[in-house]
């Protein structure tokens, strides 16, 4: 059986240490290349005692599903981490705050360049320091199948090593497969992307924060019946069957109470503080939900309030 190396995000959700790292504690240099030595120099002083398995340190629904996953028989389970490079869901690590994600303290400074630069450079000093990253996996696994799922950060954070790692891979258009959402170009990796959309939420079971996991899993599950198959394959027959899906889930949306609503809106912005009314009921309809969208503009906005 061929193995499938699954490679996706880390949470901002934690398991609590007894001392928590934050990136923004950190900013006191000039430069991506200090700043990078510093956070390191303080990862690595922490005690082993304060460090657990990656698979039970990280918390929330987009873990849980990866979790799901990797007891799968033939899958391992890797973590794209804004701290911490390119790990294995055993490995030791602290609890800690850093990511590539905007609107967030703890969030990879740019230091004048352009974000993706920036994204890019910090991962290369992270796998520097770690010995570790895209070109080492696939080198030691190079006949292994590979899904990475993540956002558009994390995927623009990574797409050098990527991209320098791929030579290695015999067929890579049908070892490895890259999803995330949105239309961001990726240059020579848009040949493995594979594109999420909120329309599939309900078909995949998902919300915002779980959709391009979801995918994930349900790209395993096909591969498991299909074998290795090529990208646009997947993009052919996989995606029409699931927007087929989601089609028919929209002629049945539940109608909601407002007490309903309230709840999710307060959930959802508690996963993202920046989300806005519209997207937030873009979603909430394609997840099979039905509610009045003036009604629904008016509880986001009293939510929101309360949260401020």
């Amino acid at each position: 059986m061929t193995r499938t190396h699954l490679i996706t995000t880390c949470t901002n959700s934690k398991q609590p240490g007894q001392q928590r790292l934050c990136l923004n504690e950190r900013r006191h240099v000039d430069s991506l290349e200090s700043l990078a030595k510093d956070w390191l120099n303080k990862v690595n002083s922490l005690s082993q005692d304060d460090k657990m398995p990656a698979h039970k340190r990280y918390m929330g629904a987009h873990w849980q599903t990866a979790l799901s996953c990797g007891q799968q028989e033939g899958v391992e389970l890797w973590v794209m981490s804004a701290g911490l490079g390119l790990i294995y869901s055993q490995q030791l690590i602290p609890d800690y705050q850093a990511t590539f994600s905007l609107h967030s303290p703890d969030t990879i400074p740019n230091m004048g360049q352009r974000r993706a630069d920036a994204y890019q450079q910090w991962w290369h000093l992270l796998c520097q320091e770690s010995r570790f990253g895209f070109f080492d996996l696939f080198s030691t696994h190079p006949d292994d199948n590979f899904i990475i799922a993540g956002s558009n950060d994390y995927i623009s954070a990574i797409n050098d090593d990527v991209l320098n790692a791929i030579h290695v891979l015999p067929n890579p258009t049908r070892q490895l497969v890259i999803i995330t959402s949105g239309t961001r170009q990726y240059r020579d990796l848009d040949t493995y992307i594979l594109r999420s959309k909120a329309t599939m939420a309900k078909a995949l079971e998902a919300n915002m924060l779980t959709l391009n996991i979801n995918l994930a899993k349900r790209v395993l599950q096909w591969r498991e019946q299909s074998g290795s198959i090529p990208v646009e394959k997947i993009k052919q027959e996989l995606l029409r069957t699931i927007e087929g899906t989601t089609e028919n889930h929209q002629e049945n949306r539940i109608r909601r109470t407002p007490e309903y609503v309230e709840q999710y809106l307060k959930e959802a912005l508690a996963q993202n503080p920046t989300l806005k009314p519209t997207p937030a009921l873009r979603h909430f309809r394609d997840s099979g939900n039905s509610f009045e969208e003036k009604r629904f503009k008016a509880i986001f906005t009293k939510v929101a309030a309360a949260r401020n």
